[in-house]
């Protein structure tokens, strides 16, 4: 798939988050609950329009950061990028690729990012909808469960990806 294609993706959760966003502004009470303590209680409170503008600075800065990475990475001196057997990846022969390939797992953790932002903002508007308010840790488990697969999942790739490739009929050079 083409780099454009990882960008569509990215767009559309960031698109989804905007929508979402939208959406809920006429539904949300006139204050709603931010935080929520361990057992699930509200313990925090903005206006509706500061838990808005909190959702979307949220989505937009990290968004912005992370798309920020994948445009700035073939800019990036090759000591600061972090990855398994750097100097193989980023000889000149082997370097287009591999900002390619980080590029595109970049664009889908940042879309997998931003698409746990819109889990989290959701679970804490339907919770404002509730009577009693609450957030019980059961209903948020599974995002976060989610999420952190995501984290694994990009750690793993990241270490396969860039394993050095055996020699045929030898050993790993």
């Amino acid at each position: 798939m083409k780099l454009f294609a990882y960008w569509l993706v990215f767009a559309a959760s960031a698109s989804i988050a905007l929508v979402h966003g939208l959406l809920w502004r006429s539904w949300l009470p006139e204050r709603v609950p931010t935080h929520f303590g361990i057992n699930g209680v509200p313990n925090a409170w903005m206006s509706r329009d500061g838990a808005l503008l909190s959702y979307f600075a949220g989505v937009a800065i990290t968004a912005l950061v992370l798309a920020g990475l994948v445009v700035l990475l073939p800019r990036l001196p090759v000591s600061v990028i972090n990855i398994p057997n750097r100097e193989y990846w980023f000889a000149e022969a082997r370097r287009v690729e591999s900002h390619l390939r980080i590029s595109r797992a970049l664009l889908l953790f940042s879309s997998a990012t931003v698409l746990f932002l819109v889990s989290v903002f959701h679970l804490t508007f339907r919770a404002s909808q509730q009577v009693p308010q609450s957030l019980p840790f059961s209903e948020a488990a599974p995002f976060i469960v989610a999420f952190l697969a995501c984290v694994v999942a990009f750690v793993v790739w990241a270490f396969v990806a860039f394993r050095l490739p055996s020699a045929p009929g030898g050993p790993t050079p």
